[in-house]
């Protein structure tokens, strides 16, 4: 108390002056200096609520965002574990696919398949050749039975 008397030679707001009592200039100051104080202590009252609940919605917003993301890596790590099934699931199929050609490479065509060559068409078929573009294929691979086109 005696700080505010000495500083601003008055009283602080808390102790009210009767209104029948006239003011002094250093006391009409004061009061109006007490008064801009809690005026801008209640502003920034104000202001912190508000700062509060923009800083509150600014992180529902990101926890809205992480889990849109959280969703989004859920559904691509989905998606990839598919195409990666999918693509075991197709390599599979291919290398069966080439196990069964080496195979019939090594025993020749099976009964009711198409003719490797035109060669061996032409045989089946018991024509000439259509033309002799598959001739040295029919002869390097071997292909049953290997035939002589001038006898």
């Amino acid at each position: 108390m005696g700080f505010f008397r000495r500083l601003f030679g008055g009283c602080p707001e808390s102790m009210e002056v009767p209104p029948e009592r006239s003011l002094s200039h250093s006391e009409g100051l004061l009061r109006s200096f007490l008064e801009l104080e809690r005026a801008r202590v209640e502003r920034g009252a104000a202001l912190d609520s508000k700062r509060a609940e923009l800083e509150l919605r600014r992180v529902e917003l990101d926890v809205a965002e992480m889990e849109r993301i959280g969703t989004e890596k859920r559904k691509q790590s989905l998606f990839d574990d598919q195409r990666r099934e999918l693509k075991r699931k197709s390599t599979e199929v291919a290398r069966q696919a080439k196990a069964a050609k080496r195979l019939e490479a090594q025993n020749g065509p099976a009964h009711g398949q198409e003719m490797w060559c035109e060669e061996c068409a032409a045989i089946r078929e018991h024509r000439s050749p259509n033309h002799s573009s598959d001739l040295i294929r029919h002869a390097n691979e071997n292909h049953w039975p290997v035939t002589n086109r001038g006898n």
